[in-house]
């Protein structure tokens, strides 16, 4: 108990880590949030208009025992499990996600296209390594699919050049397709839309997703203290220095800001070091959330947009995933959509938001002359960590060094690692290395 335990960010994380030190009844911690609210990426906001909103198409959904046991601790079953029903706009048309395995909905000549690439590809793929993701995509799914779809869409929402990208990270993120699965599914004229952890998920019945964080601070919130950014560390001294001039002192770190700006916090470090952080890359994403006052009786929950010419690249039914994601519950008065668009931080706001109405009224979520009641907009200056080839490489040599000096880096961005960055992994990432810390305190 004398060790004082300090962590960086009230995000999925670190209210996971402190929920830890909270339930093993560890005293001598403190979080430091730079927000004035908690949860981070999966934070929530309420409108002047009565509408909630989230930063991004959030989901829940997780096979982590130990998250799963959190989650119901915190929620209490106040929330609402849904089927997935996920689309891909294509050419004016819907297809079901995933795409490559719903090729009966393109036209047929693409279906035959589709999946001679593939087979083709299959052929090839046994006597050729994939050098990069770009090359990765093609030696998967072959050339028709990828012109269709896979590279499109990965080029709009990660906004970097996918052949310096590695795909090392794939594992659970993208249907690997079976060319006799496509082969049957189009001769049955078969729907197939159950792959992946989250064709069923969950959502809190009321506040949105960040109620879930909320909920979770309440039970910690004499350790945390807000406003508090933590702009210095020294890390041989083991003190920090956050804004305001305030000092403190730990024994182990916990860190869930991102890893670029950890380091470039750090009062002595190498210039190994500070150029490995600087060549992780990462894009931003602008949400736009779009109140209307009309119902939206679709039962989609999300819909993805390859097309380059739609600004987003995806668009979800929020008012589908509970009905007090609009004012007052009244989901027969109002309906909401939000949407996202990925930039490197060369788009303003105003500009997306602009062309966002513009392609919701040309893709038919508004109707001419229709104006939204209300508009949400917020730009988050890193959405996505980016896997560069030299990705792993540049983290192994900077946790090596945390490590080294009892820092521990957790989070989506505190790894930089997009593969394990849901919210369900960084809860339990938090937890668990703060019950381990705890417990080799003796």
């Amino acid at each position: 108990m004398d060790k004082r335990i300090l962590i960086i960010g009230a995000g999925p994380a670190g209210l996971g880590a402190g929920l830890a030190l909270h339930d093993l009844g560890y005293e001598n911690w403190k979080i430091y949030e730079k927000e004035d609210y908690v949860g981070g990426l999966s934070a929530s906001f309420k409108d002047e208009k009565g509408f909630t909103w989230d930063l991004g198409g959030h989901v829940l959904f997780s096979n982590n025992e130990a998250f799963n046991t959190i989650f119901e601790r915190i929620m209490d079953g106040e929330y609402i499990e849904h089927e997935r029903e996920a689309w891909i706009r294509y050419k004016g048309s819907w297809v079901p996600y995933p795409f490559q395995n719903n090729l009966k909905y393109l036209p047929l000549r693409e279906q035959l296209s589709c999946l001679t690439g593939l087979v083709r590809a299959r052929f090839r793929s046994g006597r050729r390594l994939s050098a990069n993701f770009e090359e990765w995509l093609i030696n998967t799914f072959g050339k028709g699919i990828c012109s269709a779809f896979m590279l499109p869409y990965n080029r709009k929402i990660w906004c970097y050049p996918l052949d310096k990208m590695g795909y090392q990270w794939i594992t659970q993120r993208v249907s690997v397709p079976s060319s006799w699965r496509l082969a049957k599914n189009l001769a049955l004229r078969k729907d197939d839309i159950d792959w992946g952890p989250n064709n069923t998920f969950k959502f809190p019945l009321k506040e949105g997703t960040g109620n879930i964080f909320k909920r979770m601070a309440e039970k910690i919130m004499v350790n945390i203290e807000f406003r508090k950014e933590v702009i210095a560390i020294r890390a041989g001294q083991k003190e920090i220095t956050i804004s305001g001039g305030k000092e403190d002192r730990y024994d182990l770190l916990v860190n869930t800001m991102p890893l670029d700006e950890l380091i470039c916090a750090l009062d002595e470090k190498s210039a190994a070091l500070s150029n490995a952080a600087k060549g992780l890359k990462s894009n931003q994403v602008t949400v736009v959330g779009v109140g209307i006052e009309k119902p939206n009786p679709a039962t989609r929950c999300w819909m993805y947009f390859p097309d380059p010419a739609v600004p987003f690249y995806r668009v979800t039914n929020f008012s589908h995933y509970s009905p007090f994601n609009v004012p007052g519950g009244k989901v027969h008065k109002f309906s909401s959509l939000i949407c996202e668009t990925s930039h490197m931080g060369d788009r303003r706001e105003d500009e997306i938001a602009e062309m966002t109405l513009a392609s919701l009224l040309s893709e038919g979520f508004l109707e001419k002359g229709e104006e939204p009641l209300s508009i949400f907009i917020k730009t988050l200056p890193k959405a996505y960590p980016i896997p560069t080839k030299d990705r792993d490489s540049r983290l192994s040599s900077i946790q090596t060094y945390l490590i080294n000096n009892d820092i521990y880096s957790i989070g989506r961005f505190g790894t930089w690692k997009y593969e394990i960055g849901n919210m369900d992994h960084a809860v339990t990432m938090g937890y668990m290395l703060c019950k381990k810390l705890v417990n080799e305190l003796g």
